[in-house]
């Protein structure tokens, strides 16, 4: 019961950290990113191949600290996830994140490359889990 409880809590928090990201200003990218992070580091057991190796975490701080965030966005995804990314000018960008299992990938539109990575990332991870209790 207390997997299941903390599974569904883990899982509340990267849905609302993907609501977020989609609608939070370009200066809020680093907390994001870091909010993020945070959550790899606490993924529940049938997701823990996603945790992030001790050199990403170095990464994604080296990313942050010279400020290209769509690079710490991208450091934060698991080694065999697909990623694309398009943008209509400087208006809106889109990430479109498909993890290993996931059988159809997970589209997130935001103010930067970096807040849409984080907010597809972190739904694809809702929906990937959706997926695996429905089989």
């Amino acid at each position: 019961m207390g997997c299941t409880t903390n599974t569904n809590r883990w899982l509340e928090q990267v849905d609302e950290l993907a609501m977020g990201a989609t609608s939070a200003q370009p200066s809020e990218q680093d907390a994001y990113i870091f909010a993020m992070e945070q959550m790899l580091r606490l993924c529940p057991g049938h997701l823990r191949e996603a945790k992030l190796r001790a050199d990403q975490y170095d990464q994604i701080y080296a990313f942050v600290r010279l400020g290209a965030y769509a690079d710490a966005a991208l450091a934060l995804l698991p080694e065999r996830a697909g990623v694309m990314t398009s943008h209509v000018g400087n208006v809106m960008f889109c990430a479109s994140i498909r993890l290993e299992g996931q059988q159809r990938e997970t589209t997130a539109t935001a103010s930067t490359f970096a807040l849409a990575i984080v907010s597809a990332l972190a739904l694809s991870f809702v929906e990937l889990s959706l997926g695996m209790a429905a089989a």
